[in-house]
C-alpha cells in the first residue's frame, strides 16, 4: 500500500513547537511533557539506536507522561523528507501508545504512515504554512 510523502519544506523551531501545542491538544496530551529536539546528532535517550538513515524518532516514557522527540532538519533536508510531516508521524506513536491500540492485530507502524498526513495537512493549516508538494 503506498502512502503519501511529502516533498521537504522549510520549517522554524517555532512552528514546529506550535505544531507540537496544537497536536498534543487535538490528540488529548495535554498532561504530556512533549519537547522537541532538531539536532542533526541522535540524541542521548536513542543511543541504543541505530542512527544511520534515521528521519525521526520518538522517546516515550508514558509512566512519567514525557515523550522526546527527535526531528532532524538538516537529515531531512538531504533525504528531501518533510520535517513537519515527520513531527506528525512521530507524535501519532505517542498518541497510539497513550491509548493502548498496541495489541494484536495491529500494525502501529501502517497505522502511522496512513494517518499522519491527514495530520499534516490539517496542522499546516492551523500553523499557517503551504502543504508542500507530494513526492512522486
Amino acid at each position: 500500500m503506498a502512502t503519501i510523502a511529502y516533498k521537504y519544506q522549510r520549517i522554524t523551531k517555532e512552528k514546529m513547537l506550535e505544531a507540537i501545542r496544537y497536536l498534543g491538544n487535538k490528540m488529548q496530551l495535554r498532561d504530556w511533557e512533549l519537547k522537541l529536539d532538531t539536532e542533526y546528532e541522535m540524541p542521548g535517550e536513542f543511543k541504543e539506536e541505530d542512527s544511520i538513515d534515521l528521519d525521526g524518532m520518538v522517546h516515550i516514557a508514558e509512566d512519567e507522561l514525557k515523550a522526546l522527540i527527535w526531528v532532524p532538519l538538516k537529515r531531512l533536508r538531504v533525504a528531501d523528507k518533510n520535517p513537519l510531516e515527520t513531527l506528525c508521524h512521530e507524535m501519532f506513536h505517542i498518541e497510539v501508545i497513550r491509548c493502548g491500540k498496541i495489541g494484536e492485530g495491529f500494525n502501529e507502524e501502517l497505522h502511522t504512515r496512513i494517518n499522519s498526513p491527514v495530520w499534516y495537512r490539517d496542522v499546516c493549516k492551523h500553523i499557517k504554512i503551504r502543504v508542500a508538494k507530494t513526492k512522486e
